[in-house]
């Protein structure tokens, strides 16, 4: 048997000081530690490896289920939720077989708008576009001047949620009210200029997470002043300018040869509209309520507010001619938001750091 070598004594000062260093060194991380519980701690150490950091879009789309449930709710699957939404109207055909489709169409309306549910879509619709005022009103002269945060306010401040009842709100787009749809809609007629928003039926059933409904209202409510939306109304707006060649040239916008602004094979509006919602749900991840959430509850409110963005193939056809693909907008547009980021306990990226801005 070998005999073990005695540590020379100036090897041992040096390993002891190398021992010092290290201690000293990493005291403000053990101290970061020190402040939670001892079943946090391990969350923290691993907190930098999870999913989210690297590949949120597989998290995203691979979990469904009541397992995904954010603290406010959970993301019904698209065809389930319009199952549901059907089977009430065929109720209604069944059962009353001698009514006019007008008047199956108030008590489907009934049935599926009740107080509870239109109250949750009107209160965060009423949040979002308050969110999304205050991110027009700070932004510096520089960026955006007094005339026109006073234009794009006001836009904002006209356009309306359109909820029915009366089912006859939606009598040009009947089939709305069984569908897990929710769009942005512009008339524009001789004396009249109406923006609305307007919400199908069976995403009543399926968006019962709040976090779903912040980001798809604010998706929708940003196309009033989406770059497109200003283009006709006959402005146009540096800070815009800016953003949009950030978005294209960050690959964000495909620029085939076909692409014409505003026009075809333009997705300019819906990655502004994308970009826009993600800066108000990075808000709303930060409410005082939300500060109380572990770990694992805001990633799934975080999941839950873009599941609607994954693609299912064979399920539903997606408009890739107008929207980004669905990695690019959950792994990049809201992936990379330093905002996002920083809430999922994620470190910067230099894709993160250089994440577009109206500045």
């Amino acid at each position: 048997m070998k005999k073990k070598k005695k540590l020379s004594r100036r090897v041992k000062i040096g390993v002891s000081i190398s021992a010092v260093c290290v201690l000293l060194a990493s005291a403000p991380f053990f101290y970061f530690l020190s402040q939670d519980p001892p079943s946090q701690i391990w969350s923290k150490l691993f907190r930098f490896s999870r999913p989210a950091c690297s590949d949120f879009h597989s998290l995203v789309c691979s979990q469904t289920g009541s397992g995904s449930a954010d603290p406010t709710g959970s993301v019904r699957d698209d065809l389930e939720a319009e199952a549901s939404a059907r089977v009430i109207f065929s109720e209604l055909i069944h059962s009353h077989p001698d009514w006019p489709a007008e008047k199956r169409s108030e008590f489907l309306v009934e049935a599926i708008y009740t107080p509870v549910r239109r109250q949750e879509i009107t209160e965060t619709f009423q949040a979002v576009r308050k969110a999304m005022l205050r991110l027009i009103k700070k932004q510096p002269k520089t960026v955006l001047t007094r005339a026109q945060k006073r234009m794009l306010t006001d836009r904002l401040g006209k356009t309306q949620l359109q909820l029915p009842p009366p089912a006859g709100l939606y009598s040009d787009d009947p089939e709305l009210l069984t569908q897990n749809e929710v769009y942005y809609r512009r008339t524009r007629e001789k004396n009249r200029d109406e923006r609305v928003l307007r919400v199908g039926g069976a995403y009543l059933f399926a968006a019962k997470s709040r976090f779903n409904r912040v980001f798809t209202l604010a998706h929708e409510l940003a196309h009033s002043i989406d770059p497109c939306e200003i283009k006709s109304a006959g402005s146009k707006l540096p800070a815009y300018v800016k953003l949009s060649r950030c978005l294209i040239e960050q690959g964000l916008v495909a620029t085939p040869d076909t692409r014409t602004e505003c026009g075809r094979d333009d997705q300019l509006s819906e990655a502004f509209a994308d970009w826009m919602a993600v800066q108000v749900l990075a808000e709303a991840l930060q409410t005082r309520k939300s500060q109380h959430y572990s770990d694992d509850q805001i990633l799934k409110s975080a999941a839950n507010s873009i599941r609607d963005l994954c693609e299912r193939p064979g399920l539903l056809e997606y408009d890739s001619e107008h929207h980004p693909p669905s990695r690019v907008r959950i792994e990049r547009i809201f992936g990379e938001n330093p905002a996002i980021r920083a809430r999922l306990g994620c470190p910067n990226t230099p894709q993160s750091q250089a994440y577009c801005k109206f500045e």
